[in-house]
């Protein structure tokens, strides 16, 4: 059976191509690609597992799965696969100890299959159960898991937030689903979900949730959103360690997002942090990808010759955070210590407004100094929704057409994907699609060609 979505097909196929150890049959590699892309989109880049540790630890596969196409146990932040990684990973008996446990169940399918959840679902019962014989009708990955979590329950869960680990629930099929909530509990809300799997649902929230605040997580991904898992994992995957934010201010009580902060940053520790390495200095474009507008160059009287003459000025770089607009960033994953003078942490972020002033900061670094500061905003959030928001407001003080904005839109985004997969094939033409544009005008560019139309055409 093919996936008839071009965009997750022309994935899985590169997904296969790279690793060789994947399976050749689709239905098999598309669990290895399902397990490897969601758990990497849950986890800090450190953190990361390879494909090879999915394919061994947490793909299942054969009889005795009961459902579960794969299971992977979390312990304070790392992955474990046996009793004595639980030991070493939970820590003191006093140390309270954070765990997640992590289902999957995946088809190649584009309809939603019914009996495969409930089938699923009822395994995960199973698995959960503090009936010690249901262990035993479990083979394989799924046992050493089975044996694993009696490890964490019978030695740390008297240390255990909440005393359960956090449940995540994963049903994945090829096809489209029309999610109208984002919330933990949309499947009590959503009237297409069978009620019999919305019932299977509310008996395991009620056994096994960690508490009323912390239910289980059952996730309904789709193609699209599998393969917004993908980008984020191989293009928007940005980690950026000991990043010096001193003169920040938390701000209180924001909907919508885990926490945020406004202040300043020195321009040659901003620029450090945003650079691909060390050594090539390379600005890394893979933070623009959330932004509306990508770099618009210099002119003779442009705002970023402005800038740049700002910055080539021994007096007003000085003055350049009282000049300047600033930096807005959106983080997925945060760590910020509460002592201001010790370096934060953040993952899979956006630079999603201050691009042209930060190309031109990337341009200068020789003219920057210990003087030099630029104003930033951090909001750390997973809400999608607000991004878009953050991004409409915060590109609204220059001039920004209408036309411009689309360049978030999801059919445009899907445009982008599906020129990108076609010019892999060498049997066709190369073009690519660009969203994200300097003018009201769409480039389409090709190895003879280059065709420009209006934007209002599309």
């Amino acid at each position: 059976m093919a996936i008839r979505d071009p965009i997750l097909a022309s994935q899985l196929g590169e997904f296969k191509k790279r690793h060789a150890v994947i399976s050749r049959d689709d239905e098999k590699a598309f669990e290895h690609f399902v397990n490897y892309f969601v758990l990497s989109s849950e986890m800090r880049p450190r953190d990361l597992l390879t494909i090879e540790q999915v394919r061994k630890e947490v793909h299942t596969g054969g009889s005795g799965d009961h459902g579960i196409d794969g299971v992977a146990i979390f312990v304070n932040g790392r992955i474990v696969f046996t009793g004595d990684d639980v030991e070493r990973c939970a820590g003191g008996d006093r140390d309270t100890t954070d765990a997640a446990l992590h289902f999957f169940q995946t088809t190649i399918q584009a309809n939603f299959d019914m009996g495969k959840v409930l089938k699923f679902l009822n395994g995960v019962e199973k698995f959960l159960s503090h009936d010690h014989s249901n262990g035993q009708n479990f083979n394989g990955i799924v046992k050493e898991r089975w044996d694993a979590n009696q490890c964490l329950q019978r030695e740390k869960g008297s240390t255990l937030k909440a005393g359960q680990p956090t449940l995540n629930l994963y049903y994945v099929f090829a096809g489209y689903w029309q999610m109208p909530y984002r919330d933990s509990e949309w499947w009590q809300k959503d009237p297409k979900l069978d009620d019999g799997i919305k019932t299977t649902l509310r008996r395991m929230n009620h056994m096994f949730a960690a508490d009323d605040k912390n239910p289980i997580r059952f996730n309904l991904i789709d193609a699209r959103r599998l393969r917004e898992m993908h980008d984020n994992v191989t293009r928007r995957r940005v980690q950026a360690s000991d990043v010096n934010f001193p003169n920040r201010l938390a701000v209180p009580d924001v909907s919508g997002v885990e926490a945020s902060y406004v202040g300043i940053m020195n321009c040659k520790e901003y620029v450090d942090t945003i650079v691909r390495d060390d050594e090539t200095r390379e600005l890394n474009q893979n933070l623009f990808m959330d932004n509306v507008r990508l770099f618009l160059g210099y002119g003779d009287e442009g705002v970023n010759q402005e800038i740049a003459n700002t910055l080539q000025d021994n007096v007003a770089k000085k003055q350049f955070m009282l000049l300047n607009n600033g930096i807005t960033i959106v983080a997925e994953h945060a760590r910020v210590p509460n002592n201001p003078n010790l370096p934060c942490e953040i993952s899979n972020y956006q630079i999603v407004n201050g691009c042209q002033t930060t190309n031109v900061l990337w341009d200068n670094y020789e003219h920057l100094d210990d003087y030099t500061y630029v104003p930033v905003k951090l909001v750390i959030t997973r809400d999608t929704g607000l991004t878009d928001m953050i991004v409409r407001a915060t590109n609204m003080q220059t001039p920004v057409s209408n036309f411009q904005f689309k360049a978030r839109d999801d059919k445009q985004r899907d445009l982008e994907s599906i020129y990108d997969a076609k010019s892999k094939d060498e049997s066709l033409l190369e073009i690519h699609y660009k969203r994200q544009i300097s003018t009201d005008r769409l480039r389409v560019e090709g190895p003879h060609n280059r065709y420009s139309y209006p934007i209002g055409m599309l």
